[in-house]
């Protein structure tokens, strides 16, 4: 999998920089605070996560400055919010850790929870004091951009596959823990993960036809077939009752096709993270 970058551009003359933004975000609304280099608030408040919001806010940032640069710090490396404000060139974003910021408030002895003016003080106070030795994100090339939104999503999909797989290993366990010894740790591999969609396990198909179905998709090794073969002739399910068994199998079968569309989405952009990669001209 392709990281995102993780560069350190630190400005090239960092005391230039004399406003400082602390940014608190959320789904519907954000809080922003501006402060000069001796702490003095020039701004504060709450945004909409609209169009009109950020135009708002960019607005009144930009009324500050005089020509200058801001330096404006996040609690987060992607989302809308980041998405926007990297496409600013005058500001310089410092995205910081979430972890960080629990330990900010520790430290502020302010209390526990959601606060978003707090919040957003103890970041930009923070930031005033810190900027010159704090790791800042300002790209915005297109392609970067979409490169590192790709990858996190290729991380998505990813925790999405493996809760599928666990979710139908254990399914499997309720009644017909058989299967997991032969297919359990080969959900990655579709010959394995289709066997559970074509094959009943409440009604043994003849080996001939499990045979060509993994010859059909693309297991050639005679031993590695032979020994599948004889897992499936000896596998049983649990003593449960015809009608239990049967919902029980169509609820695995929904699962591996759950399973299939998260693989399947995760291959187009596993593909894309290549064209876009590709196409970087220091790739």
């Amino acid at each position: 999998m392709i990281q995102a970058r993780d560069t350190q551009k630190i400005p090239h003359a960092a005391e230039e920089i004399k406003l400082f933004c602390g940014f608190d975000w959320a789904r519907r609304d954000h809080y922003f605070v501006l402060k000069d280099g001796s702490h003095k608030v020039l701004d504060e408040g709450y945004f909409p996560n609209t169009s009109a919001g950020f135009t708002d806010v960019l607005g009144r940032l930009d009324a500050h400055r005089e020509g200058g640069k801001i330096a404006l710090i996040i609690e987060a490396n992607r989302g809308s919010a980041t998405s926007v404000l990297t496409t600013v060139d005058w500001i310089t974003l410092y995205p910081f850790n979430p972890s960080k910021t629990r330990q900010l408030i520790e430290l502020d002895g302010s209390g526990c929870g959601k606060n978003d003016p707090r919040d957003s003080h103890l970041l930009c106070d923070h930031l005033i004091a810190n900027h010159a030795r704090l790791r800042t994100d300002d790209e915005s090339d297109d392609d970067i951009l979409c490169l590192r939104e790709l990858t996190q999503t290729e991380d998505e999909y990813i925790a999405e596959q493996t809760q599928f797989k666990n979710r139908i290993r254990a399914q499997i366990s309720q009644f017909c823990p058989d299967l997991d010894a032969m297919v359990g740790e080969k959900l990655d591999i579709k010959a394995y993960s289709d066997y559970l969609l074509k094959f009943d396990p409440c009604e043994l198909a003849p080996a001939e036809k499990v045979a060509e179905h993994l010859r059909n998709n693309y297991v050639r090794a005679q031993r590695v077939i032979a020994d599948f073969i004889e897992k499936h002739e000896a596998v049983g399910v649990l003593p449960l009752g015809a009608k239990l068994l049967k919902v029980h199998a169509e609820k695995l079968r929904s699962l591996v096709r759950q399973l299939h569309t998260v693989q399947e989405e995760l291959a187009k952009c596993q593909d894309e993270i290549a064209a876009y990669f590709n196409a970087l001209s220091n790739a």
